[in-house]
């Protein structure tokens, strides 16, 4: 039998006064568990300096016990002695200075309750009873009533030894305060908790853990309980029990550690306990399961009095009465609140953190602390006891077949395992060196350890740190050819996973030599035609988080010997991976300018349109914030100046977009990703140390703008907007200086017309002015002056006023907003009324381009000339239109329009004048619409029309705003009759032209009922004419206006008129959006008239027009359109009679439309017609086969699961069904689904792998 330890009185006479304090703690709280009484009755203060009225502990209870083993009573008070004192000391120890009794001893033994001395003194009974007649006396002197009957005791070394050896976590505790031989690793609460370990791994409230830590204590609170918590090393197994004692003193004075592996056999110890009838809660670390079940036997004694924890990272089965709880991962967010209270503040990207502990609390510790500590193996598992605890159990040692399959799977993010997969599987099988049984024989052991999850069809090492740790070890044991190989033989489908996985090896010296190795310039990622090559920038890209020297030089190298027209064709998937590469070089501040270089040579050679393109990515570079480079702003500088000495027009585009990226001021956005290389901490861009750093850059930039402004090229445009554009951002901050400086240098090289400076000092002055200083203002001001146009000349004032002027309105008095832009034209054409001489040379400037006032500025010429020069204006302004290609109409129009309002004689005259030239008849429609038209002027148009001197299509400028809104009812409509007798393929055109007259005008459509019906009724509704979304708009809107009146025979001819449209068939937009509803409301209102049409049109239609017949009728379920089948709104007799009278056509095509089931008050039922499809057809395969081509017509987001749930739902019911034929298809169809469903779960489940 194991000697087992025990606590003499001598050991009690060792112990300090704090050691002995602890002490009554630690025996009070054992005490009252072992008796029932409520922990909050121990009451003892460690602060043994202040003073204590007479009182050390207390302990206080109601309703239970009268006494205990070691307690008198129900309100017993301690005082602690750990000197030697006579006894008369212990008299005066009663009372206070000036002779009273101690307050708190005098209250509890007034109450009746009990007195201790709690002293590391030996005494025997003759010494106690001195001591205790002393402190009568005292009592008696002070005529106290309890004097003789109050009990008074004297715990002395040997008594409180039989005390602690009661309880096994005091006997701990005495032992380890003397410093004596004891068993190696037992541990009390406050031993344990010196950990370091615990320390360092917080502790997250989260719920799944909460559960687990209420349901163990409950457990343990009770003798004979043995627990067991299990799971991977790094889940926190020891953290959990640490908490479960942690805020519970009942339990903490109970508790003894032990880690199994210093006592290994514990279990011979804890039976001696168990005879001796000790009282402790025991937690046993690293316990195996014969040592648990060893315990089992022990603790499950009749005359136990300990309960067991039992820790371990091993899941084997144990004795059936052990309450046992698994370990899984935490979620990411269980993860991040706890990591946050600690790393938050210092580790901004915890995220990723999280993310790469894969559910592992200790390790996502071990990453953040080692990113805390800069340590470059970050994200690398280097605790080899906490690796081989994770992949070896106790009953399975190391196996080195195993682990060198561990190795090449971890060197991809995740991979096949089966079903599709499985060649990634062979492949891994090939390079590990086994077959493929071997391999999956290891990943399947692995995955039920939780090494390797599985999810569908695919696998990945976790947690990743682990994963790395064992590819690290992978590439440093094999030799670099058959690294070379693993790449050059990788099949397509594993790229994107090994390069996910290598870029966060890049702190790996292996791995970073192979890189240089296969960057070389003999080498295979040496060469244009594989880093050119779709795979090969995949993993090129990848290859520059691991060693961004060598793939910069080798990328600068390959795309410095290409020329313009190479760049522009390579391949997207290509240039997209090159970007994203030079897009992380970039960040890096020694590779900037190699590695922007490039970029600029693939901006200059644009071919990609959205905004992170290569000119987005690079013109980015140059901000001031949020550029994604830690270079400097005069690495940048020197980068761009070299740029310039190239002297290209395509480059230098490139650098004014950099330029004014530079030089604004307004919030921008970058997208995230570039500064995480590696699991590593995230780059940080530059960023100014004071303002005058950014100062001297926006100087520099705008020095360069300058320079710019002297090469013979046509960019002098771009360069004035990237400057102007600048200046109300620039004032809000107060570089006024420097802005003076560039506007007067600007306005000395290219004069006062600057429409984009003018544009923002305006703004600024209108919107910003309240919080500007008065020198900003006077400076705007002075600034306005200097681009004002009253010294520029007349060409640039046109520019200015009417071509492209700020866009600004003031309101009157009455609140009225004022067009000051049009105002400012009109005013300009006031001036020039007098002065046409200098206009009519210059008339070419407003035909061409951008023309914002053009229109204001000729109407009021017109208005403001004397009749004998209208003529000369307009006819140079009409000759000047001729002579220029693709001109601008909206000065011509804006002369006609003042030509209607001077006379409409004139304006009639002037439009003959385009009628009766050639080169300008194509603006009489146009101008036309400026005036009031009458008959004459319709006719004319019919001449023109019929006479092929105008296109049909000319007359679609009648069909917009209100211009033909005045003409006679009667006028317009023969008008429209004309045009549909000159060209029955005008009908899209006038239904136009009536859209416009009728609209939100019943009467007007009422006076041209039958006309706006034939016109409706024969457009054609099918492809074969390209229309656009706003005809048919018109057509639905001028069709329900036409069917608010009943008409039948209207209701046949749009029958018609879509049966006609499937002969040829329909665009799908309009077919969703106007057909199938407008025909669904037909249906349900006429469905006695069309129904009968309509399937004697589907019983002998064939081919693809049976097919749009079908679409036409079938239920929508896509993502932008569900809509019930046009059959849902016919009675089910009606259609089940039809089926019958074509039971070869109709059942099956009815079973193709139908819908299949109905959601009914929350429950999945089949439609009624779907009923008696079955009960009558039901034995028709096809049928059967139609309706479940149908059930699968859908269209989804996200999973596809719950919708196959719902169909099974349908179908379940079925299995009972009447026809035996249903019942199997019925059973079929379920099976298939279950299969599918299966599938796509595990399709869902791989996505978190991909």
């Amino acid at each position: 039998m194991t000697k087992p330890f025990n606590v003499e009185s001598s050991d009690i006479k060792s112990l300090n006064d704090i050691q002995l304090t602890q002490l009554l703690k630690i025996l009070l709280h054992a005490e009252a568990h072992a008796f029932g009484i409520p922990q909050n009755s121990v009451e003892v203060a460690l602060n043994i300096i202040t003073g204590d009225g007479g009182e050390d502990g207390r302990i206080s209870w109601k309703n239970s016990k009268e006494s205990t083993d070691f307690i008198p009573s129900r309100n017993t008070l301690f005082q602690n002695k750990a000197t030697n004192m006579g006894p008369s000391e212990y008299g005066k120890e009663l009372v206070t200075k000036q002779g009273d009794i101690k307050e708190q001893v005098d209250n509890v033994l007034s109450a009746g309750g009990s007195y201790i001395v709690f002293t590391t003194q030996e005494l025997n009974g003759s010494q106690k009873l001195k001591r205790i007649t002393a402190m009568r006396t005292v009592f008696q002197n002070k005529n106290k009533d309890y004097a003789s009957s109050c009990i008074l005791k004297i715990y002395d070394a040997s008594q409180i030894s039989s005390w602690v050896n009661c309880y096994t976590t005091a006997i701990v505790s005495v032992l380890h305060w003397l410093g004596k031989p004891l068993e190696r690793g037992l541990k009390s609460y406050n031993l344990w908790k010196e950990d370091p370990a615990l320390e360092l791994l917080p502790f997250s409230h989260v719920k799944s853990r909460e559960n687990f830590i209420d349901s163990l204590r409950d457990k343990l609170l009770k003798p004979q309980s043995c627990c067991r918590v299990v799971g991977l090393s790094g889940l926190g197994k020891t953290r959990l029990a640490f908490e479960i004692f942690r805020a519970n003193d009942t339990i903490k004075s109970l508790l003894v550690y032990v880690d199994a592996n210093h006592i290994p056999k514990i279990d011979a110890l804890v039976a001696d306990w168990i005879s001796l009838g000790y009282r402790s809660i025991l937690v046993v670390d690293n316990c195996d399961y014969q040592l648990h079940n060893s315990l089992v036997q022990e603790v499950s004694r009749n005359t136990s009095k300990i309960s067991l924890l039992s820790l371990d990272y091993d899941f084997q089965e144990v004795l059936r009465q052990t309450f046992m709880i698994k370990l899984n991962p935490m979620t990411d967010d269980e993860i991040t609140d706890l990591l946050k209270p600690k790393y938050a503040s210092n580790l901004p990207d915890l995220d990723r953190i999280t993310s790469f502990a894969q559910g592992f609390p200790q390790i996502a510790v071990l990453l953040a602390q080692s990113r805390l500590d800069q340590d470059p193996r970050t994200g690398e598992l280097t605790e080899d006891d906490l690796a081989n605890k994770l992949l070896w159990s106790r009953n399975q040692p190391e196996n080195t077949d195993f682990l060198k399959i561990l190795q090449v799977s971890s060197l991809f993010d995740s991979f096949g395992v089966e079903a599709e997969a499985e060649d990634q599987l062979t492949y891994i099988a090939q390079v590990s060196g086994f077959d493929s049984d071997k391999v999956y024989e290891c990943i399947q052991i692995f995955a039920e350890r939780g090494i390797i999850d599985r999810r569908g069809r695919l696998a990945q090492v976790v947690p990743k740190p682990l994963a790395i740790r064992l590819a690290g070890q992978w590439w440093r044991s094999t030799r670099q050819q058959k690294q070379k190989d693993l790449i050059s033989e990788m099949p397509p489908s594993m790229v994107e996973s090994f390069c996910r996985q290598v870029e966060k090896m890049n702190f790996h010296s292996d791995v970073k030599s192979l890189t240089q190795e296969l960057c070389g310039y003999q080498s295979p990622f040496g060469q244009a035609e594989v880093i050119l090559s779709k795979q090969g920038s995949r993993l090129f890209r990848s290859f520059i988080v691991v060693n961004p020297e060598s793939t910069s030089a080798t990328l600068s190298r390959i795309l410095e010997e290409m020329n313009l027209d190479q760049l522009l064709q390579i391949d997207p998937d290509v240039r997209r991976n090159l970007v994203w590469g030079l897009e992380r070089l970039c960040f890096h501040a020694e590779f900037f300018t190699p590695s922007a270089w490039c970029l600029l040579k693939l901006a200059a050679a644009e071919n990609e349109v959205w905004t992170n393109n290569a000119t987005g990515i690079f013109i980015q570079l140059f901000r001031v914030f949020l550029s994604g480079t830690e270079a400097t702003p005069d690495t940048r500088i020197q980068l761009l100046k070299q740029a310039l000495n190239l002297n290209q027009k395509e480059v230098d585009l490139v650098i004014i977009k950099a330029l004014h990226n530079a030089i604004s001021t307004e919030g921008s956005t970058r997208t995230c990703g570039s500064e995480y290389q590696g699991i590593g901490a995230p780059l940080q861009e530059w960023k100014p140390q004071i303002w005058q750093d950014v100062f001297d850059y926006w100087q520099t930039c705008f020095d360069l703008l300058i320079s710019m402004f002297h090469r013979e090229n046509d960019l002098k445009l771009e360069i004035l907007d990237c400057i102007g554009d600048s200046i109300r951002g620039l004032v809000k901050i107060g570089r006024i200086d420097t802005l003076d400086s560039v506007i007067k240098q600007v306005v000395e090289l290219n004069g006062y017309y600057w429409p984009s400076a003018r544009n923002n000092i305006k703004s600024t002055l209108r919107y910003d002015a309240d919080s500007l200083p008065e020198e900003s203002i006077q400076a705007l001001y002075k600034w306005l002056d200097i681009l004002s146009l009253k010294d520029v000349e007349l060409e640039d004032k046109l520019r200015a006023i009417v071509s492209n002027p700020y866009w600004e309105s003031i309101q009157d008095d009455q609140n009225n907003y004022i067009n000051v832009a049009a105002n400012n034209a009109q005013q300009l054409a006031s001036e020039l009324t007098s002065n046409l001489e200098s206009l009519l040379p210059l008339l070419h400037l407003l035909l061409h381009g951008q023309q914002n006032q053009a229109y204001t500025f000729g109407r009021q010429i017109i208005l403001e000339l004397e009749n004998e020069s209208i003529g000369l204006f307009t006819m140079t302004a009409l000759q000047s239109f001729t002579q220029i290609e693709n001109a601008n109409s909206s000065l011509i129009l804006g002369i006609y329009r003042g030509l209607y309002e001077k006379s409409t004689d004139i304006w009639q005259e002037y439009l003959n004048i385009l009628i009766e030239t050639e080169d300008l008849v194509a603006l009489y429609p146009q101008c036309l619409c400026q005036g009031s038209i009458n008959k004459n002027n319709l006719d004319q148009l019919i001449d023109l029309i019929h006479n092929n001197s105008l296109p049909l299509e000319s007359l679609n400028i009648l069909g917009y705003g209100s211009v033909v809104k005045n003409i006679n009812a009667e006028v317009f409509q023969e008008f429209c009759l004309q045009l549909f007798e000159i060209n029955t393929q005008a009908s899209w055109l006038i239904l136009k032209l009536m859209f416009a007259y009728c609209y939100q005008d019943d009467l007007a459509l009422k006076s041209m009922y039958e006309s706006v019906k034939m016109i409706v009724t024969s457009v054609p509704l099918h492809d074969q004419q390209i229309r656009n979304l706003l005809d048919f708009h018109e057509w639905d809107y001028l069709t329900k206006e036409l069917l608010k009146t009943s008409d039948q025979e209207l209701v046949d001819r749009i029958a018609d008129q879509l049966i006609d449209a499937c002969k040829y068939g329909m665009n799908y937009s309009y077919l969703w959006d106007y057909f199938k509803p407008l025909l669904l409301m037909l249906m349900r209102d006429y469905g006695s008239i069309l129904w009968p049409k309509f399937n004697l049109e589907i019983a002998k239609r064939e081919g693809s027009q049976a097919y749009w017949l079908q679409d036409l009728f079938k239920r929508e379920m896509g993502l932008a359109t569900q809509m019930p089948s046009i059959l849902s709104a016919l009675p089910v007799e009606d259609v089940i009679s039809w089926c019958h009278q074509h039971p070869d056509l109709a059942p099956y095509f009815t079973a193709n439309c139908i819908d299949v089931y109905e959601n009914k008050d929350g429950s999945v039922e089949a439609s009624d017609l779907c009923v008696a499809l079955l009960k009558d057809f039901g034995k028709d395969d096809k049928v059967l086969a139609a309706l479940s081509s149908n059930m699968i017509s859908r269209g989804w987001v996200g999973s596809l699961v719950p919708y196959l749930e719902t169909d099974k739902k349908f179908l379940t019911p079925l299995l009972n069904h009447d026809i035996s034929n249903v019942r199997r298809w019925a059973k079929d169809q379920i099976s298939y689904i279950e299969d599918q469903i299966k599938r796509e779960s595990n399709l869902d489940e791989e996505q978190s792998l991909r």
